[in-house]
C-alpha cells in the first residue's frame, strides 16, 4: 500500500507523524500487515482485504470479533485493536484497517514449543471459554460443497490444482458429509472463541503471553476447539504429533474445564470442516481477476489438500490417544 494512505491514517486518527516508512509484517493469507512508527508510537496496522470487505456480513463479523476481542482482554492478555471514536474498525475511503498498539514479544517455532507452553495455552483457552460473552449467536452449520463442480470449474482452466483435487473429490465428499452428519451428534452449547488460537497468533514477551489477531472470533463448540487448538500446539517441526505435548494441552485445559462425556467420532468429523471451508474458499480465490488472490488461492489450495491428507492419518492417531 502507498505511504500518502498511511500518512492519512496517522492525521485522521491521530496516530502522530510517520517518521519511517512502513514496514510489511509476516502474517496471514488474506489481509496485510505493516509495522507503523510515529512521532507518538510504534503501531501494527491490518490492512483488510477489499474482496472480504465486499461481503455484506463482513463489517459486522469484524466488529463482533474485535467486541469479544476487548471483553477477552478485561480477563486474560489478549491484544484487541485500537478504539477510536469508539470504533474499532477504521475506514478511509471504502478501505478499512484495524490499528493495534505494538507489542514487543516472540512468537514460537514448532521445534521452539514445549509442553509447558501447550499447558500454558489450555489453560488460557480454559479460560476463554469461561469468560460470559453474553454475545453468541448460534453455531453455523457445516457446508455442503459441490466438489464435483469446483473440480470441473479447474479442469476447465487447467488450474495448477486440478490434478490434485481431482485425487481426493471422492474422500472430499465423504469428509463434508460425515462432518454435516456430526453437527447433529454436537450439544447445541457453544461458547465464543478466538478459534485460530495456533502459534502464529501468540506473542510470547519476557514475563507473559499476548493472544493476536482475533478476526476468527467467534461461536465455536467447546470440545471441537480444544481439539483443534491442541493440533496446532501438539505438531513438531516434523510435522508429527507429539503426544507429550498433547497431553499436556488438555491437562492444561482441563484444570480450569472439564470435557465430560465428550463424543469424540462426532468431533473428529466436525474437525474437517474448517479445513473444507478454507479449501472451498481458496478454489474461489483462484478465479479472481486480482493476480495476487490468484497466486494466494493457488497456493493455499494445493497447500490444503496436503494438510487434509495429513489430518486423516492424524486422526487415525488421536482415536487412540482420546479412548
Amino acid at each position: 500500500m502507498e505511504s500518502y494512505r498511511f500518512d492519512q491514517i496517522c492525521v485522521l486518527f491521530d496516530l502522530g507523524e510517520r517518521t519511517e516508512d512502513p514496514r510489511p509484517l509476516s502474517g496471514g493469507f488474506i489481509h496485510d500487515m505493516y509495522g507503523l512508527r510515529t512521532t507518538k508510537g510504534h503501531y501494527a496496522v491490518k490492512c483488510l482485504n477489499p474482496q472480504i470487505m465486499r461481503r455484506p456480513d463482513a463489517f459486522a463479523n469484524f466488529k463482533n470479533a474485535e467486541d469479544f476481542a476487548l471483553l477477552a482482554g478485561r480477563h486474560l492478555s489478549a491484544l484487541p485493536a485500537k478504539r477510536i471514536r469508539g470504533e474499532a474498525v477504521q475506514e478511509i475511503a471504502d478501505e478499512y484497517f484495524l490499528i493495534f498498539d505494538w507489542v514487543d514479544g516472540n512468537l514460537l517455532s514448532l521445534k521452539e514449543i514445549q509442553p509447558s507452553h501447550c499447558n500454558t495455552i489450555g489453560t488460557y483457552l480454559a479460560g476463554l471459554h469461561q469468560l460470559d460473552a453474553g454475545m453468541v449467536p448460534a453455531v453455523v452449520g457445516t457446508i455442503s460443497h459441490d466438489w464435483t463442480t469446483h473440480l470441473k470449474r479447474g479442469q476447465a482452466i487447467d488450474a495448477e490444482w486440478s490434478v490434485a483435487l481431482s485425487e481426493i473429490t471422492e474422500a472430499l465428499k465423504v469428509w463434508n458429509e460425515r462432518a454435516v452428519r456430526a453437527e447433529a451428534f454436537l450439544s447445541n452449547a457453544c461458547v465464543m472463541s478466538h478459534r485460530d488460537l495456533d502459534p502464529k497468533n501468540v506473542l510470547w514477551t519476557k514475563n507473559d503471553l499476548v493472544v493476536i489477531d482475533w478476526e476468527s472470533a467467534g461461536p465455536i463448540h467447546p470440545v471441537l476447539d480444544v481439539l483443534e487448538t491442541a493440533l496446532y500446539w501438539s505438531e513438531d517441526e516434523t510435522g508429527h504429533l507429539n503426544k507429550q505435548k498433547f497431553q499436556a494441552f488438555f491437562s492444561g485445559y482441563t484444570t480450569k474445564n472439564n470435557l465430560g462425556d465428550a463424543k469424540w467420532s462426532a468431533v473428529i468429523a466436525c474437525s474437517y470442516s474448517s479445513k473444507l471451508d478454507w479449501l472451498a474458499y481458496n478454489i474461489s480465490r483462484t478465479f479472481s481477476a486480482d493476480k495476487t488472490e490468484r497466486r494466494i488461492g493457488t497456493e493455499q489450495v494445493k497447500q490444503t489438500i496436503l494438510d487434509l491428507k495429513r489430518h486423516t492419518d492424524r486422526m487415525e492417531t488421536l482415536k487412540g490417544w482420546l479412548t
